[in-house]
C-alpha cells in the first residue's frame, strides 16, 4: 500500500497526502516539474514523484517547519526563503523528529530510512527569493511573499491553472503562535495583498479540497474580528509546548465553511481589529 494518497485536482497538478493530513503538491510542465514541500520525511516522497514524472525536478518549500520540509533529505537541492533558515535549524532537531515518529508509530512504512531522516540538518538548502519564477514549460510558477505564519513563508502562483498554493498562511486554521510568526495586523495586510493576485482557486498544505478565491473574505473577517473573550485554549500535538488562543469565526460566510485563527497574545495588535 502506498504511504501517500494521490489526487489530481487540476490538470498537471498532483497532491500527495500523508496519513497525518499534510500535503505536498507537484506541478508538471512540459520540460520540468516543481514539487512544493516534502512532507514530514517519513514516506518516500521522492519515489512517489518518480511514479508521476521523469522530468527534471525542482523542489521548493513553502516554509521551514518540519512537517513541510522533513523530506528534504531525499533531494539534492531544495529552495527555501533565507528568512526561514533559522526556523529549519530549530525544527530539525532530534526532539521534533522523535515527536513526529511517536505520534503514530504504526504509520511508519517499512522503507523508512531513519538514519538519513535523523542526519539531515538543512545542508541542501538554496536561497529562494520572492518574485522568482519557475518556467516548467507551458506552466509558469511565481513565488509570492506571504510572510505571516513564518517570516520566510511564500506561496506559489500558477497563472495557467489560476491556482495559488498557500502553504500554512491561508487555511481553515492559521497559526500565528511561533516566535517566527507575524502579528495579526500583518496577516490581514498579507491577505488583502493576495486578493489582488490573478487566481481563482487555492490549495492549502493541510486541506484536501480546492478553496475558491472568495474564501479569502472569510479568512479576513476572522482575522479582523478576533475576540479574546470568545477564544478557547488550544494545543497541537506536533508542538505541545505552545498552548495558545483559538478564535473560531461565527460568521464564515457559509454553514459548510469555517475560519479559525490560533494566536499568542503578543501577536494580537490593535491594528488588526475592526472598530
Amino acid at each position: 500500500m502506498d504511504y501517500f494518497k494521490l489526487t489530481n485536482p487540476l490538470p498537471s497538478v498532483y497532491r500527495f497526502e500523508d496519513p497525518r493530513g499534510v500535503f505536498a503538491t507537484l506541478l508538471v510542465g512540459e520540460k520540468q516539474a516543481l514539487l512544493v514541500d516534502t512532507g514530514m520525511g517519513i514516506g518516500n516522497i521522492s519515489a512517489a514523484v518518480c511514479r508521476i514524472t521523469a522530468l527534471p525536478l525542482i523542489v521548493a518549500n513553502t516554509h521551514g517547519h518540519i512537517d513541510h520540509m522533513g523530506g528534504n533529505y531525499q533531494f539534492d537541492h531544495v529552495y527555501l526563503h533565507e528568512a526561514d533558515y533559522p526556523v529549519v535549524q530549530n525544527w530539525i532537531g532530534q526532539a521534533h523528529k522523535q515527536r513526529i515518529l511517536e505520534i503514530a508509530p504504526t504509520l511508519i512504512p517499512e522503507d523508512f530510512d531513519a538514519e538519513k531522516f535523523y542526519e539531515y540538518h538543512g545542508e541542501n538548502l538554496e536561497a529562494l527569493n520572492v518574485h522568482m519564477t519557475f518556467d516548467l514549460g507551458g506552466l509558469r510558477v511565481d513565488v509570492v511573499p506571504m510572510q505571516t505564519h513564518t517570516q520566510g513563508s511564500v506561496g506559489y502562483l500558477c497563472r495557467e491553472r489560476e491556482l495559488l498554493l498557500t502553504g500554512d498562511c491561508i487555511s481553515d486554521v492559521v497559526y500565528l503562535v511561533f516566535p517566527e510568526s507575524s502579528t495579526v495586523s500583518k496577516h490581514i495586510a498579507m491577505l488583502e495583498a493576495v486578493q489582488e493576485l490573478p487566481f481563482s482557486v487555492m490549495l492549502s498544505s493541510h486541506c484536501e479540497a480546492l478553496m475558491e478565491k472568495g474564501r479569502l473574505e472569510s479568512f479576513l473577517h476572522c482575522a479582523k474580528n478576533v475576540d479574546p473573550a470568545q477564544t478557547v485554549l488550544f494545543r497541537n500535538p506536533l508542538f505541545p509546548e505552545y498552548r495558545e488562543h483559538m478564535f473560531v469565526d461565527n460568521n464564515p460566510g457559509s454553514s459548510e465553511e469555517y475560519a479559525a485563527l490560533v494566536y499568542s497574545e503578543d501577536k494580537l495588535d490593535t491594528e488588526g481589529k475592526e472598530c
